[in-house]
């Protein structure tokens, strides 16, 4: 049977995130690639999940796989990763951020999200409020310039606005319990891959990978912001292919 490697996207993303990766990668390696909407998102707008029981679901789910998150999906696999380390084989972390390690911090960030949760509870039914939060959520300085989002805009549109209230709400970075001790000690094959000009993030990076003392697990993309995987997806396809081939042939 083939292994499992499960990617999860960012937020007021989908699966379809991946759409442009999933053929190359289940063809390069042989593995068998599961892209989900996490809880709040698209096919999984019902589902009402914090954080610690979306792990317990994923692990139910997938009792012994790969992981790859992106952004909030990168908290999510971390997480998982830190409560469950005997079902995750491998992690790759893209722009993530093991925790906010403040408590007044994330107390802060909660009720920054709590601010975003009620504006977007307020869009259900009003398309045109919502296409505009959207691109001005896109439009933050931590993206970058990304060109063409019309495409992207549409897709992230399916989203519910509510929902995604109830994502912010349940597994918002605030109520993330950071996990920074078990990610420097995680045993299994890791790899960060991050943006150049993604300064919060590349810090974030270098800090984790510094204290795990393996520079090599750090790949840095050249000219990108957060969003690595739209920005340099070919490099972040040949960094998996490759990262998956080194466990093959080990």
């Amino acid at each position: 049977m083939s292994e499992k490697v499960v990617l999860i996207h960012g937020f007021t993303q989908g699966k379809w995130m991946w759409k442009d990766l999933i053929g190359p990668l289940a063809v390069e390696t042989g593995m068998r690639i599961c892209s989900i909407d996490a809880p709040g998102h698209l096919d999984s707008t019902e589902l009402s999940y914090d954080l610690e029981r979306l792990c317990e679901v994923l692990v139910d789910a997938f009792p012994s796989a790969h992981y790859v998150g992106y952004s909030m999906g990168a908290r999510i696999a971390m997480t998982v990763a830190a409560r469950y380390p005997q079902a995750v084989k491998s992690l790759v972390v893209i722009s993530g951020n093991p925790g906010i390690r403040s408590r007044p911090q994330r107390i802060a960030r909660i009720a920054s999200d709590e601010r975003l949760a009620q504006e977007l509870e307020a869009l259900d039914g009003d398309p045109d409020g919502f296409a505009a939060f959207l691109l001005r959520w896109i439009s933050q300085p931590l993206f970058g310039p990304l060109g063409d989002q019309t495409e992207s805009l549409r897709l992230r549109a399916l989203n519910r606005p509510s929902a995604l209230a109830s994502s912010l709400r349940l597994i918002g970075a605030g109520t993330q319990e950071p996990v920074w001790g078990e990610m420097i000690e995680f045993g299994a094959p890791f790899r960060f891959i991050v943006g150049e000009r993604d300064e919060k993030f590349l810090a974030i990076a270098q800090e984790l990978v510094a204290k795990r003392g393996r520079p090599e697990e750090l790949i840095v993309a050249k000219g990108s912001y957060h969003q690595v995987v739209s920005s340099s997806p070919q490099l972040v396809l040949d960094s998996l292919i490759e990262f998956y081939g080194g466990l093959t042939d080990g």
